[in-house]
Protein backbone atom coordinates (compact mmCIF):
# COMPACT_ATOMS: atom_id res chain seq x y z
CA UNK A 1 0.00 0.00 0.00
CA UNK A 2 1.31 3.41 -0.90
CA UNK A 3 0.14 6.71 0.63
CA UNK A 4 0.59 9.88 -1.37
CA UNK A 5 0.30 13.11 0.56
CA UNK A 6 -1.26 15.88 -1.47
CA UNK A 7 0.73 18.84 -0.22
CA UNK A 8 0.43 21.30 -3.03
CA UNK A 9 0.99 24.89 -1.98
CA UNK A 10 -1.14 26.20 -4.85
CA UNK A 11 -4.21 24.39 -3.55
CA UNK A 12 -4.01 25.94 -0.08
CA UNK A 13 -6.24 28.96 0.27
CA UNK A 14 -4.90 32.03 1.99
CA UNK A 15 -6.96 33.12 4.96
CA UNK A 16 -7.32 36.79 5.68
CA UNK A 17 -8.84 38.33 8.77
CA UNK A 18 -11.27 41.20 8.64
CA UNK A 19 -10.51 44.11 10.86
CA UNK A 20 -13.31 45.56 12.96
CA UNK A 21 -14.50 49.01 11.98
CA UNK A 22 -12.94 51.72 14.10
CA UNK A 23 -15.06 53.18 16.84
CA UNK A 24 -16.36 52.01 20.15
CA UNK A 25 -19.35 49.67 19.89
CA UNK A 26 -22.03 49.95 22.54
CA UNK A 27 -21.36 47.54 25.36
CA UNK A 28 -24.01 44.94 26.16
CA UNK A 29 -24.35 46.26 29.68
CA UNK A 30 -25.19 49.74 28.36
CA UNK A 31 -27.90 48.31 26.10
CA UNK A 32 -29.32 46.22 28.92
CA UNK A 33 -29.27 49.23 31.25
CA UNK A 34 -31.24 51.42 28.84
CA UNK A 35 -33.82 48.65 28.35
CA UNK A 36 -34.11 48.19 32.11
CA UNK A 37 -34.51 51.93 32.60
CA UNK A 38 -37.30 52.05 30.00
CA UNK A 39 -39.06 49.13 31.71
CA UNK A 40 -38.76 50.74 35.13
CA UNK A 41 -40.21 53.97 33.76
CA UNK A 42 -43.16 52.14 32.18
CA UNK A 43 -43.83 50.26 35.43
CA UNK A 44 -43.84 53.48 37.44
CA UNK A 45 -46.52 54.93 35.13
CA UNK A 46 -48.73 51.84 35.42
CA UNK A 47 -51.16 51.87 38.34
CA UNK A 48 -50.78 49.01 40.79
CA UNK A 49 -54.55 48.39 40.80
CA UNK A 50 -56.93 49.10 37.93
CA UNK A 51 -60.06 50.13 39.77
CA UNK A 52 -62.21 49.81 36.66
CA UNK A 53 -61.25 46.13 36.32
CA UNK A 54 -61.87 45.51 40.03
CA UNK A 55 -65.36 47.00 39.69
CA UNK A 56 -66.06 44.90 36.58
CA UNK A 57 -64.92 41.68 38.30
CA UNK A 58 -67.02 42.48 41.39
CA UNK A 59 -70.14 42.88 39.23
CA UNK A 60 -69.47 39.59 37.47
CA UNK A 61 -68.99 37.72 40.76
CA UNK A 62 -72.30 39.07 42.09
CA UNK A 63 -74.19 38.06 38.92
CA UNK A 64 -75.72 34.58 39.45
CA UNK A 65 -76.00 34.03 35.68
CA UNK A 66 -72.26 34.48 35.15
CA UNK A 67 -70.69 32.66 33.44
CA UNK A 68 -73.46 31.99 30.91
CA UNK A 69 -74.66 28.39 30.59
CA UNK A 70 -73.61 28.30 26.92
CA UNK A 71 -70.04 29.18 27.89
CA UNK A 72 -69.94 26.48 30.58
CA UNK A 73 -71.32 23.91 28.14
CA UNK A 74 -68.71 24.83 25.51
CA UNK A 75 -65.92 24.66 28.10
CA UNK A 76 -67.15 21.26 29.29
CA UNK A 77 -67.10 20.03 25.69
CA UNK A 78 -63.51 21.16 25.25
CA UNK A 79 -62.45 19.48 28.50
CA UNK A 80 -64.15 16.20 27.55
CA UNK A 81 -62.57 16.25 24.09
CA UNK A 82 -59.12 16.90 25.56
CA UNK A 83 -59.62 14.14 28.13
CA UNK A 84 -60.64 11.65 25.43
CA UNK A 85 -57.53 12.53 23.41
CA UNK A 86 -55.35 11.64 26.39
CA UNK A 87 -56.77 8.12 26.62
Amino acid sequence: MQINFNINSTSIMKVTTLMAAPGRPKAESETEFSAAAALASALQQTPAVRSSEIARASKLVEDPSYPPAALLKALAGVLVRDFEELE
